[in-house]
This record gives structure tokens, C-alpha cells and sequence, in this order.
């Protein structure tokens, strides 16, 4: 049967041409690979019961209203729907409708309506909202989700014995995801107890890959409150930030890096945030998950894009291309990536012309595309007022003219070809090697930016030529630098 393909690099269905049959009589490939498989999960699942338990039972509700007795269950384990990240009920119509017909007769209440339950799903579905316009469509979206999570959270709260243990696997790149699942456990009466950062997502993982997706789930153990324990924006901002700082040397040692080092941090500080049922500063503001997740944006940054002598704008560009060398993410990812302390934001950064920012979506912009846009003039070097400034207008120079005219450029504004914060912007450029493509808008950069370090006699960080060989990784700055 000729149909649409299932298999697509989206967690969605694309209409397009493929063959979706699946073999069931090859041998170990089809039908008794599909059972060998499932058996071996059922059998690992009996083998976590407790010693004593002879029977399992398996129920089908909503999450935010069962008929669980108060105070019941010892341990509540959940890897919730993460935002807008996929929409479940959209996805299962398809294999809805068929077990409807196959098993409907046998499961009548779980099979009742037509399509799936998209009204009443824990996801932040903003086709639900079209007709209130683009922006207030995402935010009523947003507050379903929130919602949602807050009543099952309550009824998991209701369910769980005092002493109990509540178990939230999440992985979500952007902090508004991370605030509103924070907000919502807080609400409920949780509060974290501990968290850790699991490798769960394969690079290479079909649907996946050249995505830049998160390889760790975060996994927080939570406990109920049991104090309305409150607290002063000031002292407790000098705790997350000790935390802070500890959780990314100890997890950077471990070799987690990019946006995954954000992400796992955010554990374990929003556990000290989640310790307090209220925060205020000195002029009576109530403080969010939001201020500690900014906090950790900063000490994160900070720890990992140290340019001696660099401006914030400079710091913000080289952490951007370094955590998304795919050059486009969303709005939210990159207003955290530029937090580096200041006033700097995403505005700042699309007025200079390093980034560009279309429906909630950031690009970030390479030397060639400040140089079409006009922001950059070589004819005019007094105009270059950021070290990112310098480096683009160096790059294209040495393109252009070659390694004098490049020398000359520095002369012009105030730098030369062994300045610190000038060679180390370049080697933050030329690392992007080790993660780029052949085929991405950054190759070519990365390739004129190691040609120009070769040619001031340094040793570039990547080497994309063809039969060579990475010889050279680039190390992480260490706090105590700063």
C-alpha cells in the first residue's frame, strides 16, 4: 500500500509518498521481535515489584481525578508531556480509531468518543486558541498546560502518603517550560528534595538527529512540604547562586556541556528555590521559578564563554553560535543564552544586527550577512564598536585582501593580531567545527576563521579538511577565572 510516511525527523505525521508495511514474518525482524521485545519489558517490570506482591493492577483515568484513597501510595512515579513539545492526542488518532474497532468492545470507557481527548490533554496546544489571534493563542496555551499540571500534581499530592516520594522525569530546553512545571509543583505543595541529570536521548536517535536535542532527562525527587517556609530575595539569591555554581563544575567535570549543562542545573537550584512556599525582594516583589532559572542562565554563561576583555554583546553572539550552531531557535532559548549580568537582551542584540528575530524565532546572523546587511564597513573601522564587530570585519578582510590588510584593520581600531580577547574569539568560532556539518551556513566561516588563526600563528580548534584528523578540543574556563 503506497500512504503517508510514519517515519519522518518530526515527531509528527508528514504527508508524503513511502511504504509504511511492516514485515511481520521475517525472522527475528518482524512479529517475534516485536514479542520477544515486549515480553522482556513486562518481565523487568514484574522485577521491580517489592518482594510480596502477587498481583498488579492497572488503571486508565485522568490524572487530575481518580478513585486512589487519600494517602495511599508510598512512591508516584510520572514523565509528564513537556509543554508544546509534542501533541499527543493529535499523534494517536491514527492508531486510535484502530483500536477502537479492535478493542473498543472490551475497554467501552476508554474508547467512548470518536477521536482522541484533545480538550481535556495536559499539552500547551495553541491550535486549541487559533481564533483568539497568534500571541494570545500560545499564552491561553500556556496556562492550560500550567493548569492541568497544577490539578494532577494536587491529586498526586492527595494520593501520595506524607512521607512519600513523588518521581518527575523532564526535558525541555526553554525556561518558560521549566518555570511553569516549577510553578505547578510548588502549588500543589511540593517541593524537591534532590535531583539527577540521567542520559536518556541518543544523539543519533532516528527522528532526532541534527536537531540539537537535549541527550539528559532531568529526574527530581520530590517530597510534600510540610513548612510554609518563607524567604528574602537577597539571601536566598546568594544560595541559588552557590548552588549554582557548584552543580556546573561538578557537572561540566562529568562532561556535560551546551545547552545540556543549562538544563541540568536548573535541577538542582530550583530545588533550593522550591524549598520556600514564598520569596520577596526588598521592595515587596514576589519572586518566580523565572529569577532562579535567569540566575543559573548567568552563572552558566559565565562559566562557559570566557573571553578576557570581551563586551556582553561579543560574549552573547559566541555563546549563541556555540550552543546552537544551527544558527535558528527559539525566541526563549536565546534570551536566555545571552544573560551574561547588565542590561543586555535580545532587542540589544537585533539593534546591533547580530541576530535576527521573526515570529518568535532568532537567527543568528554570520560576518557575510552584517557585512550585506551594512552593519559592517570595512571601509569605515571607527564605526566597529564591539570585539564580535572587529572579528566579522577581520574575517572578511583576510577573504578579501588577506592577512596585511587584516593587521592594518586591527591598527585602525586600537587592536593587534596578538590581543587575547580578539585570538580567543576566533577559537570560540573555529571549535564550532567539531559540531557543524559540511552543508551548514557556518562552515565557510569556520574555515576562513581557521585560515586567519593559522595565519597569525596560532593553532586553530577544528580542522574540517578532509583526512585530517581533531587533534586539538578545546578546554572549559573554570570559575575561579572570573
Amino acid at each position: 500500500m503506497n500512504e503517508c510516511s510514519f517515519q519522518d525527523t518530526n515527531q509528527a505525521f508528514s504527508f508524503k509518498t513511502s511504504y509504511f508495511e511492516w514485515n511481520q514474518l521475517v525472522e527475528n525482524g518482524g512479529y517475534d521481535w516485536a514479542l520477544k521485545k515486549t515480553i522482556k519489558v513486562v518481565k523487568e517490570l514484574i522485577e521491580f515489584l517489592p518482594l510480596g506482591i502477587s498481583t498488579l493492577t492497572v488503571n486508565c483515568f485522568d490524572a487530575s481525578k481518580t478513585n486512589i484513597s487519600n494517602k495511599s501510595l508510598e512512591a508516584i512515579i510520572v514523565d509528564p508531556p513537556y509543554g508544546e513539545n509534542v501533541m499527543y492526542g493529535e499523534v494517536s488518532d491514527f492508531f486510535y480509531v484502530w483500536l477502537k474497532k479492535m478493542v473498543g468492545d472490551i475497554f467501552p470507557n476508554e474508547f467512548k468518543r470518536e477521536l482522541s481527548d484533545k480538550d481535556a490533554e495536559a499539552v500547551a496546544n495553541s491550535a486549541l486558541y487559533r481564533d483568539a489571534g497568534t500571541g494570545q493563542a500560545k499564552k491561553l496555551a500556556d496556562q492550560h498546560y500550567q493548569s492541568k499540571m497544577e490539578a494532577c500534581f494536587k491529586e498526586m499530592n492527595r494520593v501520595l502518603k506524607d512521607e512519600g516520594i513523588l518521581t518527575v522525569m523532564f526535558t525541555h530546553r526553554k525556561s518558560e517550560a521549566w518555570s511553569g512545571l516549577t510553578q505547578a509543583l510548588m502549588n500543589a505543595g511540593f517541593t524537591f528534595k534532590s535531583s539527577w541529570a540521567v542520559a536518556t536521548e541518543p544523539g543519533q536517535k532516528f527522528g532526532k538527529r541534527d536537531k540539537g536535542v537535549l541527550k539528559r532527562t532531568v529526574i527530581l525527587a520530590c517530597k510534600k512540604r510540610t513548612e510554609e517556609k518563607k524567604g528574602l530575595w537577597s539571601k536566598v539569591k546568594e544560595e541559588l547562586h552557590n548552588e549554582a555554581e557548584s552543580k556546573v563544575k561538578e557537572y561540566s567535570e562529568a562532561g556535560i556541556t551546551g545547552p545540556d549543562l543549562l538544563v541540568c542545573t536548573y535541577g538542582p537550584v530550583l530545588g533550593k528555590f522550591g524549598d520556600y512556599s514564598l520569596i520577596k525582594d526588598s521592595s515587596g516583589n514576589t519572586k518566580g521559578p523565572e529569577d532562579a532559572l535567569n540566575l543559573v542562565a548567568e552563572v552558566v554563561n559565565k562559566f562557559t564563554t570566557y573571553i578576557p576583555g570581551a563586551d556582553l554583546e561579543t560574549l552573547a553572539y559566541i555563546n549563541l553560535i556555540s550552543s546552537f550552531p544551527e544558527l535558528t531557535i527559539d525566541e526563549d532559548e536565546a534570551r536566555v543564552t545571552v544573560m551574561f549580568g547588565g542590561n543586555l537582551s535580545i532587542s540589544d542584540l537585533v539593534d546591533k544586527e547580530l541576530i535576527d528575530k521573526k515570529g518568535g524565532k532568532v537567527t543568528i546572523l554570520t560576518s557575510k550577512q552584517r557585512l550585506d546587511s551594512g552593519v559592517i564597513d570595512l571601509a569605515k573601522p571607527e564605526n566597529l564598536k564591539s570585539l564580535i564587530d572587529v572579528v566579522h570585519a577581520c574575517l572578511i578582510t583576510f577573504e578579501k585582501q588577506g592577512i596585511k590588510a587584516v593587521k592594518k584593520l586591527l591598527e585602525d581600531t586600537g587592536k593587534d593580531s596578538s590581543d587575547s580577547g580578539f585570538i580567543a574569539t576566533l577559537k570560540a568560532i573555529s571549535s564550532l567545527g567539531f559540531d557543524v556539518s559540511g552543508k551548514s551556513m557556518m562552515s565557510n566561516e569556520i574555515k576562513n576563521t581557521n585560515s586567519l588563526l593559522e595565519a597569525l600563528g596560532f593553532e586553530s580548534e577544528s580542522v574540517l579538511k578532509k583526512g585530517e584528523k581533531l587533534t586539538h578540543y578545546p578546554k572549559e574556563a573554570k570559575l575561579d577565572d572570573f
